[in-house]
């Protein structure tokens, strides 16, 4: 009795299933990889799906060839190690264009979402295309076999010598990325700082922050200096600010009375001088009260931004002053703000 066969690994292909000879597979990988990039390059605004078909279309004719070259020059035949140089080089190539184009498109799009990253989009851009060609490189001469320690070394020494004369302007690069990141302030928001620089922020670069003061004059601000310091954003949530203004009147007039036209003169007010909010209404309290030299009010209101500010209060003082001389009210003459 004959002992049962083996179970075979490997069948036979079934009859109309015939695998393309490697010639004809390069071939169409090629001429894949051609119509692939065409087509990625017809797409003019950049995004990943353009990157992506141009990458796979780039990858596709490498592919072809690598097959062509084991098919058209096997292993041992003359030339076989010249195109497998050839072929690792733009393999290597093709893969720092690749990491190059996403990194580039991720930082566009993150631009275009964040206002300070906008301002140093270029910069970001540069950065990130000499760093991916410095690793790619690295990596090719690895592949190669040739010995990068010594270069190693070489650059690790240079970066630490360029990082030393350059560390004022790196400390100011770093900064912008992470108020870029952070994002405590926006270009148009109006901020105070804590060193008593104020006005609307211009813009965020990869150096220094521009404000425009409330003199309009321009002041540049150093990135690293507005990391380490106290930043007041009077827009981060919203604009409105309230204002309130001391009002202080002699004694011997009714508190009553007198908060009444403060009132009446502040609501009056109200939704007419520019900046000044009509809704919330201003209010009159009788607060701090009681001072050294006289009865002492104050008009709260809203205004509209950090600019109407001095406008409104400078507005407020002077309608309550007109009215309460009106109302044979008397003001408080000196010593008193």
């Amino acid at each position: 009795m004959q002992p049962p066969r083996p179970a075979l690994l490997l069948q036979a292909p079934r009859e109309g299933l015939e695998v393309p000879p490697p010639l004809t597979l390069g071939l169409g990988l090629l001429g894949l990889g051609v119509v692939l990039v065409a087509f990625g390059w017809r797409r003019r605004a950049r995004s990943f799906l353009r990157d992506l078909l141009l990458i796979v279309g780039l990858a596709l004719p490498l592919l072809g060839g690598a097959i062509l070259w084991n098919s058209l020059l096997p292993a041992g035949t003359r030339g076989h190690d010249s195109v497998r140089l050839v072929l690792i080089l733009v393999t290597s190539a093709l893969s720092i264009f690749a990491v190059s184009r996403i990194v580039v498109t991720s930082i566009r799009w993150w631009g275009s979402r964040s206002e300070p990253v906008r301002s140093s989009q270029r910069t970001l851009e540069r950065v990130a295309r000499v760093l991916v060609l410095v690793l790619g490189l690295l990596i090719v001469l690895d592949v190669l076999k040739v010995p990068i320690s010594p270069l190693l070394t070489t650059l690790g020494i240079g970066s630490l010598a360029v990082a030393l004369a350059l560390q004022d302007t790196l400390a100011n690069f770093f900064a912008g990325l992470y108020i870029a990141a952070d994002r405590p302030l926006r270009e148009g928001d109006y901020i105070k700082l804590g060193s008593g620089e104020e006005g609307v922020v211009l813009g965020v670069g990869w150096r220094s922050t521009r404000l425009r003061t409330p003199e309009e004059t321009i002041v540049i601000v150093p990135n690293a200096k507005l990391a380490q310091t106290s930043i007041t954003n009077f827009d981060l949530l919203d604009r409105k600010l309230v204002v309130s203004v001391r009002v202080p009147v002699a004694y011997g007039q009714d508190p009553e009375r007198v908060r009444r036209i403060l009132g009446t003169v502040a609501g009056s007010a109200a939704g007419k001088v520019a900046g000044l909010v009509a809704h919330p209404a201003p209010s009159v309290d009788f607060e701090p009260g009681f001072g050294d030299l006289g009865l002492e009010f104050t008009i709260s209101a809203h205004v509209e931004s950090v600019e109407h500010v001095s406008a409104v209060k400078t507005e407020l003082r002077l309608r309550a002053a007109e009215g309460l001389r009106a109302e044979g009210i008397e003001l408080l003459r000196s010593g008193h703000p």
